[in-house]
């Protein structure tokens, strides 16, 4: 199952990093259902290009990080770190679900 998205989903779904960060719950073995995204447009300054940010929250431990994404932002890697390192809290050790 698909990770439920709220906001401005078409700016990462575009970019494909809302699969990229399926595929870390994946390989980390978190399940999709315990996780939410929003996702939420910044006003460009300057010559920036398109900014946004993205709030993870895992909806089971009520843990959440909200990232910066848009041109030279890597939120997905980001995500992957914390994850690793227990910020959204640790898996079930069962495979996750697609």
């Amino acid at each position: 199952m698909a990770v439920r998205c709220s906001g401005d989903c078409q700016l990462i779904d575009a970019t494909w990093e809302k699969q990229d960060f399926e595929v870390e719950l994946t390989r980390q073995r978190f399940s999709h259902d315990d996780f939410t995204i929003s996702v939420q447009r910044v006003p460009a300054r300057g010559s920036y290009g398109l900014r946004y940010t993205v709030t993870v929250q895992n909806i089971v431990t009520h843990c959440e990080v909200t990232y910066r994404g848009g041109q030279r932002e890597s939120w997905v890697r980001r995500f992957a770190v914390d994850l690793a390192e227990g910020a959204f809290g640790r898996s079930s050790g069962t495979p996750a679900r697609t």
